[in-house]
């Protein structure tokens, strides 16, 4: 979730007319920490993150909310920041592992954010790879989607877009550790 002050977005937004705003470094957070221990999983490394062939391009870097752009921390992309959402997670419950052959690694495949009037909504999807030892051992893709109440006045739109937007990626990782087949291939082979 965004910290950044509503008003000063706000005002930010309304003096500006366009502009740019960017999204915090993802945290750990409880909902994630507790999905990482329900998954009941092995340490992983986090590997390489990157768009999917099938995202339109420039997709990764930013995406449009009305009239202005949001876009992932400086120097990286929206694949990173899904990435380090997911090292972030992993590490709040002791399961990250830079040196574990187990590795996950993903490609963003949908990025979409919908800011319209009365009724926004987001949607996220990305590939995730599982791999031991260099060699892969599962891929699936997993998609969330979320609606929310938007306004017909651009500021407030953007902001509200911009806190239900950033949760996606958290949505994401935990629907990727929720998930039995990504369970079932992260345990240790019999």
């Amino acid at each position: 979730m965004s910290r950044r002050s509503p008003a000063l977005l706000a005002l930010l937004l309304a003096a500006g007319g366009c502009t740019a705003s960017r999204l915090d470094t993802p945290q750990p957070t409880f909902s994630g920490l507790q999905a990482v221990r329900a998954a009941d999983i092995p340490a992983l490394t986090v590997d390489r993150f990157a768009a999917g062939p099938g995202l339109p391009r420039g997709r990764d870097r930013a995406i449009l909310i009305r009239a202005a752009a949001l876009r992932p921390p400086q120097g990286t992309s929206f694949a990173d920041y899904l990435g380090e959402t997911l090292r972030a997670a992993l590490a709040s419950a002791g399961r990250l592992e830079p040196a574990s052959a187990l590795g996950v690694s993903g490609l963003l495949t949908e990025n979409r954010v919908d800011s319209g009037f009365g009724r926004g909504r987001g949607v996220l999807a990305a590939e995730f790879i599982v791999t031991r030892g260099g060699r892969e051992i599962w891929r699936k893709t997993q998609r969330v989607e979320r609606d929310w109440d938007s306004s017909v006045l651009g500021a407030v739109a953007y902001i509200r877009a911009d806190q239900h937007y950033g949760a996606l990626y958290q949505m994401l990782v935990e629907a990727l550790l929720a998930d039995p087949d990504f369970r079932r291939a992260v345990r240790p082979a019999a």
